[in-house]
């Protein structure tokens, strides 16, 4: 986890501008107000990872805005739409079932089943 904080820093604590690229058209959106909650999410999941009770859990951080429970949300990569069933904070072995995650967060959520480590995830309609 030590390594995911420093790789992946809070938007707190970093420039307040990120730079994404579309996969199809090439084209490049700059992101701005990553402080602001109530802007349009952007995260990134650094890892896939199966729970033997959960299914498929995918850990990700929210760089701006936030993601709730049963949020539809759009994966960038490979321009498809998921759903999030459940939203876990992680601490070690244990799990905390949380509603909300919000931007400098790390969470898993359960429920997305297309999207693989290094993918982007913003919700629909940022595209």
């Amino acid at each position: 986890m030590n390594a995911v904080i420093k790789l992946l820093p809070s938007p707190l604590h970093t420039r307040k501008i990120i730079k994404g690229i579309n996969a199809k058209s090439g084209n490049i959106k700059i992101v701005d107000n990553l402080e602001n909650e109530n802007e349009t999410l952007v995260a990134s999941a650094f890892k896939v990872q199966h729970d033997f009770q959960r299914g498929s859990l995918v850990f990700f951080r929210v760089y701006r805005g936030k993601i709730n429970v049963k949020d539809v949300l759009f994966n960038t990569t490979l321009n498809e739409k998921e759903r999030v069933n459940k939203l876990l904070i992680v601490e070690a072995d244990s799990h905390e079932e949380v509603n909300e995650v919000q931007a400098g967060q790390i969470a898993a959520a359960g429920g997305l089943k297309l999207t693989r480590t290094g993918e982007s995830i913003h919700c629909i309609g940022w595209h």
